[in-house]
């Protein structure tokens, strides 16, 4: 929830119906949750750090 926030910028009720249709509220939740606890952390923050990084990672492709 935390990623998909903060990197394609979708709504709460956006990203709550794309993982099962969760309430607003509950993305809400779980992002701040997140965000808090990115600031205590120093392995949940590389944890999202290395998720992010490798959301940019060039795809290899094969040429047939």
């Amino acid at each position: 929830m935390y990623i998909m926030r903060a990197e394609t910028g979708a709504s709460l009720p956006q990203i709550g119906q794309f993982l099962g249709g969760r309430d607003h509220t509950t993305v809400m939740h779980g992002c701040d949750k997140v965000a808090d606890e990115i600031n205590t952390s120093p392995e949940l923050s590389r944890q999202v750090n290395e998720l992010r990084n490798r959301l940019y990672e060039p795809v290899p492709v094969r040429v047939r």
